[in-house]
C-alpha cells in the first residue's frame, strides 16, 4: 500500500506544482482570471495529494 500511496502523492503533488507554476506565470502576465483558475486547480490537486495519499496508507 505504501507504494500506491507514494505514486498518488507524486502524481497529485506534481500536478499541484505545475498548476502553481502556471498561476504564477499568468499572474506575471496580468492574466488574473487564468491565474485564479490555475491557483484553484493547484489547491484542488494539493488537497487530492493529502486525501488520496492518506487514504491509501490507511487501506
Amino acid at each position: 500500500m505504501q507504494d500506491i500511496a507514494k505514486d498518488y502523492y507524486e502524481y497529485w503533488f506534481g500536478r499541484g506544482k505545475g498548476f502553481l507554476k502556471g498561476a504564477t506565470t499568468y499572474l506575471n502576465d496580468l492574466e488574473y482570471a487564468l491565474s485564479a483558475f490555475a491557483l484553484h486547480q493547484a489547491t484542488e490537486s494539493l488537497y487530492s495529494t493529502i486525501f488520496t495519499s492518506v487514504l491509501k496508507l490507511q487501506t
